[in-house]
């Protein structure tokens, strides 16, 4: 009888085993259509709020840690976060600055953390170019130099952890071109090993590769 009760315990615990497994392959196909439909809309739409979304409760949805996606989708959200504090996305300025902080923030974090060392330069790329996204403060030169020089050092910093970069070294070239002068002074202290760059937002027309 006990060993009876012994096959029949094991025949459940394999079934549903089982059911676990087909559910968390089913989960796995889903994002993955997901995620590959919802990048297409973030080329035409970026600002859509519902993108690379389970539900209305993301949160609760812990097939992704299971999964190992969170890091994808955290990349991905920094990134429209990113757009967001695009000038030109703007509609209501008071609002930039906040905006210009939040993707700071999300891509600090990816910067500082992300296992990828891609992931890490692609971080840093986007974050120069957030320092290049706004017209340069004028009235203070050691402002303007202090904000172009945190710029090129993410740039730099992006192509330190990824030589294959291509946005970033398009981005530091440029940079080099426009802001010659103002990049004479001391080294930039930080970098990949030591954390992200920090600074206010700049701008220059012509620089905004990897978005």
């Amino acid at each position: 009888m006990i060993r009876r009760h012994g096959r029949l315990l094991a025949t459940v615990f394999l079934a549903l085993a089982a059911l676990v497994l087909v559910a968390l392959g089913a989960q796995l196909l889903r994002w993955e259509r997901q995620i590959s439909r919802d990048d297409v809309v973030f080329q035409a739409t970026p600002l859509r709020p519902d993108l690379w979304r389970s539900g209305p409760f993301p949160q609760l949805d812990p097939s992704r840690a299971i999964l190992g996606i969170d890091d994808d989708l955290a990349f991905r959200r920094a990134l429209q976060l990113f757009w967001r504090a695009k000038p030109r996305s703007i509609d209501y300025r008071p609002l930039l600055q906040a905006y210009i902080a939040q993707a700071q923030g999300a891509l600090t974090r990816i910067a500082d953390s992300s296992s990828s060392a891609q992931r890490r330069s692609a971080a840093f790329n986007l974050m120069g170019v957030l320092q290049f996204s706004q017209t340069l403060p004028s009235s203070d030169e050691a402002a303007r130099n202090a904000t172009i020089r945190e710029g090129v050092g993410d740039f730099r910093n992006a192509l330190e952890l990824d030589a294959t970069n291509d946005d970033a070294k398009l981005n530091l070239e440029l940079a080099a071109r426009l802001y010659r002068e103002e990049l004479t002074g001391p080294p930039i202290s930080g970098g990949p090993s030591g954390g992200a760059n920090n600074g206010s937002a700049g701008g220059a027309g012509a620089i905004g590769g990897g978005y």
